[in-house]
């Protein structure tokens, strides 16, 4: 059984449609602007934080994520970082966990097709010119 998406990410993806999402979106929560706040917890674990960093710096300008994502994104935070440090020795066991928040948190390029995500156009020095 799928889930049904957020009315933001049928916007993304150009497919939404006001007769099916309009009531979807006017029961939606409305969360602040920007990049959500690590948790407390992860100020305390230097690895996890440069992978929390790497994450704000690719993904910050696409807006998908809010303060709710918080805790999911340290998740994933963790287990990379224990990933990098314990590379040959990294538990099977996490590599599952670990592939299903990525793909939650749309890091990886499968997730991302499905948001509709297009390649940024390369800018053109005349177009200023128009």
């Amino acid at each position: 059984m799928s889930q049904a998406l957020p009315v933001s990410v049928h916007k993304m993806n150009g497919t939404y449609q006001k007769c099916r999402h309009e009531d979807a979106e006017k029961g939606q929560f409305v969360f602040d602007e920007g990049y959500p706040e690590p948790p407390r917890e992860l100020n305390n674990d230097y690895a996890a934080m440069v992978v929390w960093e790497e994450i704000r710096t690719i993904m910050e300008a696409s807006k998908i994520y809010t303060q709710a994502d918080a805790e999911k994104l340290a998740r994933y935070c963790v287990l990379t970082a224990e990933f990098r440090a314990t590379l040959a020795g990294f538990p099977v066991s996490k590599l599952n966990p670990l592939r299903s928040l990525e793909k939650d948190l749309y890091l990886c390029p499968t997730a991302r097709a499905k948001l509709g995500v297009k390649q940024k156009e390369p800018e053109n020095a005349f177009d200023k010119f128009k």
